[in-house]
């Protein structure tokens, strides 16, 4: 199938905040109960309509244990256009490591890289009063866009991943009508330098013809 779009999505997040979960129930719209931590790196893609277009999303699933940071660390940020940070709702150490995650962002990525905040398992009683007060503390004082979430049940799933994607669209489209606005500009130095190669080569093809035309056998 063809796409408009195509659009590099990460997930970072904790251990065993449902990472995988929300990208599988999204993607399969299914949900286990029991799930294996991730090692490493893993994808998937969905295709999503957007003004009647169709954007790809890549979502990059990330491994949340520390041991296993680091090896991808110099490529997982490569051509990527939105972060997803996941925390726990039911877990207060959860929503702590998202400063670690968002210090990698900000030392990894330019300043307009999209960052979106979601709490899951919003299904289950939260332990965090106030997790946008929370998020503060970790985010430098960023109000960043903030989702919760239920893998289970896929509350805010959907409207998770399409928000990113309409976001990255029109983003994306602003830049390309940017480019289309900026004006040509011609200096003076590089029009006199083309006039002048091209009176240049118009006297060298006189010359030429006058030699040809006067040469005695």
């Amino acid at each position: 199938m063809t796409f408009h779009s195509l659009f590099k999505v990460v997930i970072f997040g904790a251990s065993q905040v449902g990472k995988t979960s929300l990208i599988r129930k999204f993607v399969d719209n299914t949900f286990q109960n029991q799930d294996v931590s991730t090692i490493g790196v893993d994808f998937r893609t969905k295709d999503v309509l957007v003004d009647e277009k169709t954007i790809r999303l890549q979502l990059w699933d990330t491994a949340g244990q520390e041991v296993y940071r680091v090896p991808f660390t110099s490529s997982i940020y490569r051509n990527a256009e939105a972060f997803i940070l996941v925390y726990d709702l039911t877990s207060e150490d959860s929503i702590q490591e998202l400063e670690y995650f968002f210090r990698e962002i900000e030392q990894n990525c330019s300043e307009n890289i999209l960052i979106i905040v979601a709490g899951n398992k919003s299904d289950l009683d939260s332990k965090i009063k106030n997790p946008e007060e929370e998020l503060m503390k970790y985010t430098k004082g960023q109000e960043l866009q903030h989702f919760k979430t239920s893998a289970k049940n896929g509350s805010n799933v959907n409207e998770l991943f399409h928000f990113i994607a309409e976001s990255l669209f029109k983003k994306s489209q602003s830049q390309n009508n940017d480019q289309l606005d900026k004006p040509i500009v011609v200096f003076d130095n590089e029009k006199n330098e083309t006039e002048n190669n091209s009176l240049n080569n118009k006297n060298q093809k006189q010359k030429g013809k006058k030699k040809d035309c006067c040469q005695i056998f």
